[in-house]
């Protein structure tokens, strides 16, 4: 009872802040005066602030880092991460300062501007950071001191995953070649925006597993951009795959409909095609969306993160389930592009 009655509270708040949203501006930002303990209680989120890794589970779990897109923040895709963790993996989500809408670095909160948000400078900080967390997962594993963490995290199993700018990121990360990375998903990846924009073409490092995910309609990376994805798995020597979601766009890949339902470019109930310019089409419900999204996500993080996962506390349903056969099958009929290279 107490569940529910929380949920009912955070749908009421939910939908006082769309109506303040919308009367505001069109880009999500927050309100003076709000506090953390007034976003933990009316985020419409499942994930509860300073809870403990699960105590009776004696193997240490996988790592995924996850990189936002341009302009958003660590908890625009609370669709997404908070999933993988319910599956058992260790997701840590960073702000990117500087990149970022908005965050707070001992105390002090930064938004974008000034020299950190120059793109040269973002480029170069967007892969660093997610290393840079690999890093200090590691550490905080090895340390006794912090017993949320000691023991419990295997950082030689790593994934990177990222949204747009995240999803290049992610791709530019890869090239240290850093051997805790196993697998890495690029969501929607700015390929042919960022950088020299020829990253999918000069790339070294094609062994690792990698799943690219792309938005048929999606018209910010474009045509251009959703070529470049599928060109990304087409060259690859390792194990690759391409998941398109046909009736969805860029914003198919955030968990934007929580605070605007009609937020657009695969949001909402009429938006602008991609692939027929100048008419709108009908995106698929974003929570369908969001299932071809995650199953896909998640059985090839299980097919390449957890050769034990089958036998792992908790894990017996998901990997039974979500695993490298499922990677191979089309499970969403006309709604899905499927191009699979185990």
């Amino acid at each position: 009872a107490g569940r529910c009655e929380r949920h009912r509270r955070r749908r009421h708040h939910l939908r006082h802040h769309r109506r303040r949203h919308r009367r505001r501006c069109h880009r999500c930002s927050y309100r003076d005066g709000i506090t953390i303990a007034e976003l933990d209680e009316t985020w419409p989120n499942e994930a509860v602030r300073d809870a403990r890794v699960c105590d009776q589970c004696t193997s240490p779990w996988p790592l995924v880092i996850f990189s936002h897109g341009s302009g958003a923040f660590r908890a625009s895709y609370i669709y997404w991460t908070e999933f993988l963790a319910s599956h058992g993996f260790i997701v840590v989500a960073c702000d990117h300062p500087g990149s970022a809408r908005y965050t707070q670095v001992d105390g002090e909160v930064i938004r974008p501007g000034g020299a950190r948000s120059k793109r040269s400078q973002m480029e170069a900080d967007r892969p660093a950071d997610m290393l840079f967390l690999l890093d200090c997962m590691e550490d905080l594993s090895s340390k006794r001191a912090d017993s949320r963490f000691a023991g419990r995290i295997d950082t030689t199993r790593c994934a990177l995953t990222g949204m747009s700018f995240g999803g290049w990121s992610t791709a530019a990360a890869l090239e240290s070649r850093d051997p805790r990375v196993k697998a890495a998903i690029l969501q929607c990846p700015s390929l042919s925006m960022s950088g020299s924009g020829t990253l999918a073409e000069e790339r070294q490092e094609m062994e690792v597993p990698v799943m690219v995910q792309l938005g048929t309609e999606d018209t910010v990376i474009g045509e251009a951009g959703n070529e470049a994805g599928r060109r990304y798995v087409q060259t690859h020597n390792g194990p690759a795959y391409c998941v398109e979601v046909v009736r969805g766009g860029h914003v198919s890949f955030t968990s934007g409909d929580l605070y605007n339902p009609k937020y657009g470019n695969g949001i909402g109930s009429s938006c602008g095609s991609l692939t027929k310019p100048g008419t709108q089409y009908e995106p698929l419900k974003i929570e369908e969306q969001h299932q071809i999204i995650n199953s896909y996500g998640l059985a090839f993080l299980n097919a390449h993160l957890r050769s034990d996962a089958e036998t792992s506390p908790g894990m017996a349903a998901s990997a039974g389930t979500f695993n490298g056969e499922y990677l191979t099958a089309n499970h969403f009929g006309d709604e899905v592009l499927l191009n699979a290279k185990p």
